[in-house]
Formats: C-alpha cells, structure tokens, sequence
C-alpha cells in the first residue's frame, strides 16, 4: 500500500472523528458561524476520503488508472453532493 492511500484513511478518520465531536457536543442551533464552518469542511474532507478509498478498492475495470483519477473523481462526487445540499437547502 502506498504512503498516500495511508494519508487518506487519516485524514478521513480524523475528520470522521471531527464530525462526530462536533456532532455529540454542541447544539446546532445554538452553534456559531466557525462551528457550522468546521462541520460542513469536516464532512466534505469525510466524503472526500471516503469516496476516494472506495474508488482506489473497488475499480471498476481492471485497467483503471492510478490513485490520482479516484482522487479526482472523489473530489468531483464529494462536490456534486454538497452542490445537491446547497441545492435543497436554498429552495426551501
């Protein structure tokens, strides 16, 4: 395993544990700018790591390119997921 797939699982642990510290000790509605800040970047770096790990593991053919596509695409998935957010949040 390369040292860089090693950096995702922390990074991605780290902001899972970020979250969930987040998420179990203070009251969302009662919760500054900073706080919703370190959240919502929390979750992105979360889905980030995760959809990057999960497309590293599981590729779909068995000629795919290197760490660096599944990076990409984890990004572009984990930005899709946030414009869908923004997206629904803003209607209602």
């Amino acid at each position: 395993m390369r040292w860089y797939v090693l950096i995702i699982f922390l990074v991605t642990g780290l902001s899972i544990a970020g979250l969930l510290v987040i998420s179990l000790n203070l009251d969302p509605y009662k919760a500054t700018v900073l706080t919703k800040y370190l959240f919502f970047s929390s979750l992105f770096m979360a889905i980030w790591g995760f959809g990057t790990l999960v497309l590293n593991r599981f590729k779909l053919k068995m000629d795919w390119p290197d760490f660096y596509k599944s990076f990409r695409i984890g990004f572009i998935i984990s930005i899709v997921i946030y414009a869908g957010y923004i997206f629904v949040s803003y209607i209602k």
